[in-house]
């Protein structure tokens, strides 16, 4: 110390000041990366990679698909306490029934992994297809059925829907 009672900065002090410094940076930097991997990843899909590439087989697929002009209802209704009923009314370009087609549908939720349901609906007339649900979770869904076309690639819907 100096005469008059100011402390002298030395090499030491702004030693220790740095290590403080940094020591506080770094326990910080930990905390957020240990929170960061034990929590969600982010991804929603598995084997991204693959479907990212086979995106103009995507794009042709759509354009097959809107050229066939079909037009589709999808809707997710509260049939009972615990039951949900997932619907499909299917019509082609002439608004005519599309009738007698093996119709699956996989339900996922958007934020979490797990919990996936996967069913087949049943043709119930007019166009019409349905299944009966026991959904683990409340809140939204996203649903992908496919319609089967025969030999052709299976018809595809996507949607995202709320049970009301």
């Amino acid at each position: 110390m100096r005469a008059g009672g100011e402390r002298q900065w030395t090499g030491r002090t702004t030693l220790f000041a740095l290590l403080a410094f940094f020591g506080v940076v770094f326990a910080a930097n930990g905390v957020f990366i240990y929170f960061a991997s034990a929590s969600w990843n982010g991804l929603s899909t598995e084997d991204a990679y693959r479907k990212g590439i086979s995106y103009n087989r995507t794009i042709d697929r759509a354009a097959a698909q809107k050229a066939l002009g079909w037009k589709t209802a999808v809707a997710l209704e509260t049939a009972g306490a615990n039951t949900q009923r997932l619907t499909l009314n299917l019509r082609d370009r002439a608004d005519r029934p599309i009738d007698a087609r093996t119709v699956t549908a996989t339900l996922r939720r958007p934020l979490s992994a797990g919990g996936d349901i996967e069913t087949a609906l049943d043709w119930v007339g007019a166009g019409q297809y349905a299944a009966q649900l026991a959904l683990s979770y409340r809140g939204q869904w996203e649903v992908s059925i496919e319609v089967a076309r025969g030999g052709d690639l299976p018809y595809l819907i996507e949607a995202r829907l709320w049970p009301n």
